[in-house]
Formats: structure tokens, C-alpha cells, sequence
């Protein structure tokens, strides 16, 4: 492998492993619960409250779902697991989970990386003709 392209990729890696951190330095994050590890902002007792009666906060830390993601999870519940009705609280609810856990949210307010430069790019190996 050439010298300038090994450069090149790890440059690319620190890069790629190094945002994140910078991203979170710049915005002051909010406090979590120490109990459940859940975001407390607007929603956090009632989500704390509903969703973990039945599981873990982590299965709600860990999801990075859409708000409709969200809805079809909770609507999941209510059919095969036995969640109640969340009557008036849904909407509380739904807005927090999609403002913390939604996928936003897990990728730092980034959907998608942009690409990689062509010239970053590693070569293709050659095609051979079939047999």
C-alpha cells in the first residue's frame, strides 16, 4: 500500500471518530437520571414512570426511532405485551421520546455522513474475465 494512502485513511478515521466528541464538547448536554440513564427533560418523569414498569430504560436509550417509530412501538405493546392505554400522557410521552431517543438524536443531529472523498477512497481490485 502506498504511504500517502495509509495517511489519508487514518486521517479519515480519526476524523470519523473524533467529531462525535466535538460535536457533544459544543452544546452543553442535559443531565440524565442517574437511576435510569434517561435524558431529564420536558416528558423525562412520565417516560420514567410508564416505560419502565414493564423494561428497562435502556431499551428506550438504546432505540433512535422517528416519532412514528415510537407510536408503532407503543402500539406493539398495547397489542401483544399488555400496555394500558396511555390516554392524555401519549402525546407527553411521544414528544420526549422522539426530542431524546429519536434517530436525530442518537447520530448527534446527523442523519448521514457525507461522503468520502474520492480520493480517500482505497482502489478496486482488479476484474478478472470469468472462466
Amino acid at each position: 500500500m502506498k504511504p500517502n494512502f495509509l495517511r489519508n485513511a487514518l486521517g479519515a478515521l480519526l476524523l470519523v471518530l473524533a467529531f462525535p466528541a466535538a460535536h457533544a464538547q459544543g452544546a452543553s448536554a442535559p443531565p440524565t437520571d442517574a437511576e435510569t440513564g434517561l435524558v431529564m427533560a420536558p416528558g423525562y418523569p412520565m417516560v420514567k414512570a410508564y416505560c419502565t414498569l414493564c423494561h428497562s430504560a435502556k431499551l428506550v436509550t438504546q432505540a433512535g426511532k422517528t416519532r412514528d417509530g415510537w407510536v408503532e412501538s407503543i402500539r406493539w405493546m398495547q397489542r401483544t405485551q399488555g400496555l394500558f392505554d396511555l390516554g392524555s400522557f401519549e402525546g407527553e410521552i411521544l414528544d420526549y421520546l422522539a426530542a431524546q431517543y429519536g434517530i436525530k438524536a442518537q447520530m448527534g443531529g446527523m442523519l448521514k455522513l457525507p461522503p468520502l472523498a474520492a480520493e480517500l477512497m482505497p482502489p478496486l481490485p482488479p476484474v478478472s474475465a470469468p472462466r
